[in-house]
């Protein structure tokens, strides 16, 4: 099983559409199969 505890991601590119912008950092929690996130910066389109 691959191990995201403390992981950061960031998006290298997206669609012109897309959800998140290049600003977007994601930073993962992951307790035995549970695994969380947390978002800051950049724009996030939740529209639905």
């Amino acid at each position: 099983m691959i191990n995201y505890h403390g992981k950061i991601f960031s998006p290298i590119s997206n669609t012109e559409n897309g959800e998140t912008s290049n600003e977007t950092v994601f930073k993962y929690q992951q307790i035995g199969n549970i695994l969380t996130s947390e978002y800051s910066g950049g724009k996030l389109n939740m529209d639905t």
